[in-house]
């Protein structure tokens, strides 16, 4: 077992960081990184573990000189996990959704444990009292608890829309009756007042992120429109073989929204949506960018799910989609508190609390993974 650490993405070659990763992995592909480490906001190191000639397990590090996304401020963190003082980010800075990068098989999970002491001696070197990682999976958060004492505590939730193989149709036969009887009034809506969906295309980055800049100050995120279009120019720069540029247009070609969409392995995943909202003719333009039209296109290429994480997930629950809950964890770098295995829990009660807010779609909260907070067999530290 082989353990270094390279300051760069780049240090390492694509092909084996993405053979480690599986169909939920896209946040933590070589190509995002590579688009989160452009963005220069962060000093980045990561912790690569090499069985022979097979790269095994990676840790993305980030030491973070500042946030510009709210739901990865640390405040939202010391908050969640009660800790204070300056942490280094561990796993997906950006996304939503953080997964282990770790090649299956028992090899790497044993390997985990070699690579949380060197991420634990990074942070400590740089004179950060722990590592925390944002938006775990459950599966994920259950290998940090074989393999160390964490603390933990629910986070948010993510909306997947799993593809049904046979197109719209099985899609419908899925829902509720008045689920499918909502959806099939705004299939019709679109088309009748003058609106298409049309993939690629030349789009300006520059008009690409006005729109953009509506969305987020509709939601009150102050950004600029400078930053906004180096962020796409960024992303479809680095990934641009794996982007699907959906846009809404009337009848004269005239553009009044977009959604862009990353394809990995089996799944989709949504990453921006903007309008000119001063266009738009209440025909429910947001649904068919960020669902019906991926759907169809989705089912049409072989995929399995899209993925469109959190956010708005009553309406997203609506039209379809099912409910995951997220983790956030804490390992410290000093003393006996990473020390041992288990997960000690934050705010115990709090995912029940948030599941209870989505009484009347109990549904969507189907998956095993919200009857409780994770647990593993080990042993949990006092």
């Amino acid at each position: 077992m082989d353990v270094r650490v390279v300051p760069s993405i780049r240090d390492v070659a694509p092909d084996a960081w993405d053979a480690m990763l599986g169909d939920g992995g896209f946040y933590q592909s070589h190509g995002w990184l590579t688009f989160v480490e452009s963005e220069g906001t962060a000093r980045t190191a990561y912790v690569c573990v090499w069985q022979g000639d097979r790269l095994v397990l990676g840790l993305p590090l980030y030491d973070v000189r500042y946030e510009t996304v709210d739901g990865y401020r640390m405040a939202r963190y010391e908050r969640q996990l009660g800790i204070s003082g300056r942490h280094l980010v561990a796993g997906a800075r950006r996304g939503y959704r953080s997964d282990l990068t770790l090649r299956p098989g028992p090899g790497a999970r044993a390997a985990l444990p070699a690579a949380l002491d060197a991420a634990r001696g990074l942070a400590a070197r740089a004179g950060a009292e722990g590592l925390v990682w944002p938006y775990l999976t459950t599966d994920h958060l259950r290998a940090l608890g074989e393999a160390a004492g964490l603390d933990a505590a629910f986070d948010d939730a993510e909306a997947l829309f799993d593809v049904p193989g046979d197109g719209q149709e099985a899609y419908l036969a899925g829902l509720t009756a008045q689920r499918r009887h909502r959806v099939r009034r705004e299939l019709r809506a679109f088309p009748a007042a003058g609106w298409s969906v049309v993939a690629g295309g030349a789009v300006d980055d520059a008009e690409l992120a006005r729109l953009l800049a509506n969305v987020e100050a509709k939601y009150g995120h102050a950004g600029g429109l400078r930053g906004l279009q180096r962020t796409i120019e960024a992303q479809r720069r680095i990934l641009g073989e794996r982007g699907v540029l959906l846009t809404c247009r009337g009848g004269a070609g005239e553009l009044a929204g977009f959604a862009l969409w990353y394809r990995w392995r089996c799944g989709w995943y949504g990453r921006m949506v903007g309008f000119d909202y001063g266009r738009l003719r209440s025909a429910f333009e947001y649904f068919h960018l960020a669902c019906y039209e991926p759907l169809r296109r989705a089912a049409a290429g072989g995929a399995r799910f899209l993925h469109l994480g959190p956010g708005a997930l009553e309406a997203k629950v609506l039209r379809g989609a099912r409910l995951r809950p997220l983790w956030s964890a804490v390992l410290p770098t000093a003393g006996d508190a990473g020390s041992g295995a288990g997960l000690r829990w934050r705010r115990p009660g709090a995912m029940r609390e948030y599941a209870d807010r989505f009484a009347g779609l109990r549904d969507a909260l189907a998956d095993d993974e919200w009857t409780s907070e994770p647990r593993i067999d080990a042993a949990v530290a006092p």
